[in-house]
């Protein structure tokens, strides 16, 4: 599964080898798919949107389904299932388990909280200032707010908001300046399939693009033409040593990375590939 990160409302792909299962299932619907559901952490992944009567797999191919996550538990590991007409597929361990750089953490999927609205972008360094912040996955409690490096206090929450009360800082917020510390990934994904010419590769922070939330470095594949995404992070490493950077692509691939700590730019090229 990718993105195996996810929260509600968020879409991911479900990877499957059918074997010979297409061979055996006879009869369906026009609007019935070979399996019957995909789940993560016995959460259904509604595919309504995603896949439809012309969406076809084959036997021994590595296929895909999107579909879009719901309202999950809030997990850090959970199970994914899948039902065909024949019965549970079973799951490839070795492939669906995901683990950090020093095998501390690892597990097939997760569901994180996910805040959609926040009442207010203007605060005091006074403090006393009350924010509700709106989404989804607040109901465990275990609930820790920072606005701007000041904790904010929480007083009351739900599944789907929580409201919290503003501490005394000293100084103010220096906009001039990056903030490392968001969580999640931004993702400008670049669109012209309704237009005769791909995303210009050597100019990509120009394009028109759409700003995502994004929590996972894999993008759609065979989703559409003349598509684009720019991924924008800062990269933590969590110990001293040497890191290597993989990354795939069936068009063009560039890596960058700035030259020195908490600088926005200049940036180094430190992979630059485009299929001939």
């Amino acid at each position: 599964m990718a993105p195996r990160v996810t929260y509600a409302e968020s879409y991911t792909e479900v990877f499957f080898n059918p074997a010979n299962t297409l061979s055996l299932i006879k009869d369906l619907d026009t609007d019935e798919f070979p399996f019957i559901n995909a789940k993560v952490g016995g959460n259904l992944i509604d595919f309504e949107f995603s896949e439809d009567s012309e969406s076809s797999w084959s036997n021994w191919v590595i296929g895909r389904a999107r579909g879009q996550i719901g309202e999950n538990t809030i997990s850090k590991n959970q199970n994914i299932t899948m039902m065909w007409e024949t019965g549970t597929s079973a799951v490839a361990l070795a492939e669906s388990i995901f683990c950090d750089f020093n095998q501390s953490n690892c597990y097939q999927a997760k569901s994180l909280p996910v805040v959609y609205n926040i009442s207010s972008n203007i605060g005091y360094n006074t403090g006393g200032q009350n924010l509700t912040i709106q989404g989804y996955g607040f109901d465990s409690g275990t609930i820790k707010a920072v606005i701007d490096g000041q904790d904010c206090k929480v007083t009351s929450f739900s599944r789907h908001e929580f409201d919290c009360t503003i501490q005394k800082r000293n100084g103010t917020s220096d906009l001039t300046i990056p903030h490392i510390g968001q969580h999640g990934l931004t993702r400008d994904f670049i669109n012209k399939s309704s237009s005769n010419r791909n995303p210009s590769w050597s100019n990509m922070d120009n394009e028109p693009a759409e700003r995502q939330l994004a929590i996972d470095l894999q993008a759609e594949y065979f989703y559409g033409n003349r598509l684009g995404s720019v991924y924008k992070a800062w990269f933590i490493p969590p110990m001293t040593g040497k890191y290597r950077f993989y990354m795939t692509c069936d068009d063009y691939c560039q890596l960058k990375m700035a030259s020195c700590p908490g600088s926005v730019s200049p940036m180094t090229t430190l992979l630059n590939t485009k299929r001939a």
